[in-house]
């Protein structure tokens, strides 16, 4: 499951798909979320977001939508995005496109395809009825330590507390979010790349081999019964954050950039 376009779906199927079917795993089904409610009212469907947000974070949706608002735009401000080299989907997959992942269509599909384990590869938030409603176990990637936040958006928080690294980590999916048991992790540099726009999509790229590999990883080592779940206490709940603190990320991932220039001095 993933949400279009994809990146870390589309990168895990050319790279890791191959060497899994020689190891026993096939793909049943690729499931892409076209996000239907974003493109048809982006007003809308961000207002929903910011009153989601607002119940985790205390404030009115309208505090929450501004957040978010001035958060995209910081990132805007310095986004040095590169071309999209995203790989096409090969035509011989079975895809099903559903405007987005928590309907009927959605789960129906799933268990039509009789899967035996479910990837999240980059999607929106699943209900408890669509977990249920799939009858089979979820893995899903979370670009950060649930230990120390669980939610989104992952290395500004770090960036915040001044950590130099994120922890790419697959889990077990449950109702409630980034809390079921740790599988495999890999600690992954931030990148820091000027302002806080630039980044985060630097650092999102870099670890898009990591966690395809993780995917891998993961997926034999639970078909040849290697891996033993890590039960932990969850982290706090992160959502967007506050206007300062965006700013503070903001002046951390350019002072940080700075101290990794090598000075060169000129005689």
């Amino acid at each position: 499951m993933a949400a279009e376009p994809a990146p870390i779906c589309r990168a895990f199927i050319a790279e890791h798909l191959p060497l899994l079917k020689k190891q026993g795993a096939d793909l049943a089904l690729v499931l892409l979320d076209e996000n239907a409610a974003k493109s048809q009212s982006l007003l809308k469907h961000g207002y929903r977001i910011a009153k989601r947000q607002a119940r985790k974070a205390g404030c009115s949706p309208l505090t929450s939508l501004a957040r978010i608002l001035f958060f995209k735009l910081i990132c805007k401000l310095s986004s040095a995005r590169e071309d999209d080299q995203t790989p096409a989907l090969a035509g011989n997959l079975h895809i099903v496109k559903v405007p987005t992942l928590n309907t009927a269509a959605a789960t129906d599909a799933v268990r039509a395809a009789s899967v035996d384990l479910v990837c999240l590869m980059g999607t929106r938030i699943l209900t408890r009825e669509t977990l249920a409603a799939m009858n089979c176990p979820a893995i899903n990637i979370h670009s950060s330590d649930p230990r120390f936040m669980r939610g989104a958006p992952s290395v500004v928080w770090e960036v915040l507390a001044r950590r130099e690294s994120i922890a790419l980590t697959i889990h077990q999916v449950t109702p409630d979010l980034d809390s079921g048991d740790i599988l495999l992790q890999r600690e992954l540099p931030i990148r820091f790349s000027g302002g806080l726009g630039a980044t985060l999509e630097r650092t999102f790229l870099d670890s898009i081999p990591v966690i395809t590999r993780l995917f891998a990883e993961t997926i034999v080592g639970l078909q040849n019964r290697r891996l033993t779940p890590q039960p932990f206490t969850p982290g706090p709940l992160r959502v967007t954050p506050r206007f300062m603190q965006t700013l503070a990320a903001e002046f951390r991932c350019r002072a940080n950039t700075r101290k990794a220039k090598p000075v060169l001095q000129v005689r």
